[in-house]
């Protein structure tokens, strides 16, 4: 997508509080970054706030396998699935970005 961001689009500390807020706390200490950069620019998808919606579902929904997909709006039957991908910690929004990773969803926590 166009109005897709990458890891070097972003401010270093919205990288930072975008990992934190998946749990990812110590990412950016532990990898270079290169490493860093390959990281988050494979497993997050970042827009600006003010990024179409459709372009936002359209992304995540390319991350997903039908089954999930479908299992999650039966889940969620008056949801619209942008809705539906904020509820499962998919999408979330942190201050001028909306962030997606079906990797990494919201109150994923690393163990050493």
């Amino acid at each position: 997508m166009d109005n897709q961001l990458a890891f070097a689009d972003l401010p270093y500390n919205a990288v930072i509080n975008i990992l934190d807020q998946r749990g990812l706390f110590s990412a950016h200490e532990e990898m270079s970054r290169s490493e860093l950069e390959n990281f988050f620019d494979k497993d997050f998808y970042i827009f600006e706030n003010d990024a179409a919606t459709a372009d936002i579902v359209q992304t995540t929904a390319e991350l997903l396998d039908a089954e999930h997909i479908k299992q999650l709006t039966l889940s969620y039957p008056t949801s619209t699935f942008f809705e539906v991908l904020i509820a499962q910690g998919f999408l979330s929004n942190l201050g001028r970005y909306h962030v997606v990773s079906v990797e990494y969803p919201l109150g994923t926590r690393l163990v050493a």
